[in-house]
């Protein structure tokens, strides 16, 4: 199935969108439902009758595939600027969804859970797209610092699960700055707790990371 969806300029909160293969060939302007409070996930779904939207979680629309999802802007009803190619959705700027790790946060090298806050659907993602910022902390010199990523984590410890892999931001940077910064960094989030993310910076650096998007188990 091929899907190209992105805000409609011409009709505000409503998605234009193409779904062809697997028997569909739809495309059109959909107005989606309203946002009820901050992170209110809708759905679009190809039917027999055509592009349906729906609140995503509802799953009130019989007898349809689910090819879109469109979020808010963080703290916001506001829909979010994005786009989706097949798959994979992209937000038009990198978003501070989890408020604390938005700004420079001193790491302890001990790995932590992060919630989801609207950053993506939790239980229709396999991946997020993030960009990681880190650089080293004050009165601790120039040298290496680093942000790290992965799905699951032995939360305050240096450790993690057999089989959980690591993405991260790595660099040398100067002394209270992030002059380290990596784009569209792709996490594959756990597939049975997927509403949260392990973060880890390392000891001496700052760190922070926002959401670029995220890719949608269709």
């Amino acid at each position: 199935m091929n899907i190209y969806a992105r805000n409609s300029e011409r009709t505000p909160g409503a998605v234009q969108i193409e779904v062809s293969g697997d028997g569909y060939d739809l495309a059109g302007i959909i107005m989606l439902p309203p946002a009820r409070q901050p992170g209110d996930f809708r759905g679009i779904y190809a039917t027999p009758d055509g592009l349906e939207a729906d609140y995503l979680y509802n799953r009130s629309v019989l007898g349809g595939r689910l090819v879109s999802v469109w979020g808010t802007h963080p703290r916001s009803t506001a829909d979010m600027l994005q786009q989706q190619d097949d798959r994979v959705v992209q937000f038009g700027y990198d978003a501070d969804f989890d408020e604390d790790y938005g700004k420079s946060v001193r790491g302890d090298g001990l790995w932590k859970y992060r919630g989801n806050y609207g950053g993506w659907p939790s239980g229709y993602t396999r991946a997020i797209y993030l960009r990681g910022e880190c650089g080293r902390q004050q009165y601790t010199g120039a040298g290496i610092s680093q942000i790290n990523f992965a799905s699951t984590c032995t939360e305050g410890t240096t450790g993690r699960p057999y089989l959980s892999w690591v993405t991260q931001a790595k660099g040398y940077s100067s002394e209270n700055n992030r002059d380290v910064g990596v784009d569209w960094m792709r996490v594959v989030l756990d597939a049975d707790r997927n509403d949260r993310l392990a973060v880890m910076v390392n000891n001496r650096s700052l760190g922070l990371y926002l959401n670029s998007g995220y890719e949608l188990k269709l």
